[in-house]
């Protein structure tokens, strides 16, 4: 249909339209643009972890992974001594040392250890957690928290026995 046979309004509708269908695209190709991201992210943590032997290595590659590709600033990994039932932080970044030694270590009757070993995940508001705050948890500065539990079978003693 020929642009002079069409009504003033008819026009503003198709401009309109147009509009609207380029801002469909620049946001396809942003989401585009983003799995792009995050697969050379998954590609280059793949190609890491088929070298690394130790799980050390693997915890501190897919902590590196996981702040290079979303808003985390900070991370800590703790794995459960099933022997004891206590709570070790065995891998951190992005906390400072006074809050990495407070948070380090956590008796098997601890707030935070039974937290983690309900067993599900919890995303909230940190000055929320249900866990006793001190002064250098609260000067860390954190705002949000997740806590994902992960299995994994870990006993040190029975490591090395």
């Amino acid at each position: 249909m020929k642009d002079e046979k069409k009504s003033r309004a008819d026009l503003i509708e198709e401009l309109q339209e147009a509009r609207k269908q380029i801002v469909e695209l620049e946001s396809d190709r942003t989401r585009y643009e983003q799995a792009e991201d995050r697969l050379r992210v998954l590609h280059d943590l793949s190609l890491e972890l088929g070298t690394t032997v130790s799980l050390d290595d693997t915890l501190r590659s897919c902590v590196k992974a996981a702040i290079q590709n979303t808003a985390l600033d900070s991370a800590g990994i703790y794995l459960i001594d099933e022997c004891s039932g206590e709570l070790h932080m065995i891998y951190s970044e992005g906390l400072s040392p006074d809050f990495v030694a407070a948070t380090s270590h956590y008796s098997a009757d601890a707030p935070s250890t039974r937290l983690i070993m309900d067993g599900r995940s919890v995303y909230i508001d940190y000055s929320k957690l249900p866990v006793p705050m001190d002064e250098i948890r609260r000067s860390e500065g954190l705002q949000t928290i997740a806590v994902v539990p992960i299995q994994y079978h870990y006993c040190p003693k029975q490591l090395f026995s």
